[in-house]
């Protein structure tokens, strides 16, 4: 079992307001910034895209902070 230092909405009681900023602290810490796309790397993201969409299949996708 967690301790409520690890993760604070396992608490009896707390405010929403506080609960918003703890999820958006969290949120924001697991986002990265984004690197340098050169023209071939995005042509090459739209065909992987495309075959995806065609053949069905899954690809990975990672947000980024802009």
């Amino acid at each position: 079992m967690a301790s409520k230092l690890e993760n604070p909405f396992i608490m009896s009681f707390i405010l929403p307001e506080h609960a918003q900023a703890l999820y958006e602290h969290q949120y924001d810490k697991k986002l990265d910034k984004q690197p340098p796309i050169d023209e071939d790397d995005l042509a090459e993201m739209s065909v992987i895209i495309y075959d995806s969409v065609r053949q069905d299949f899954a690809v990975k996708v990672s947000w980024f902070k802009a």
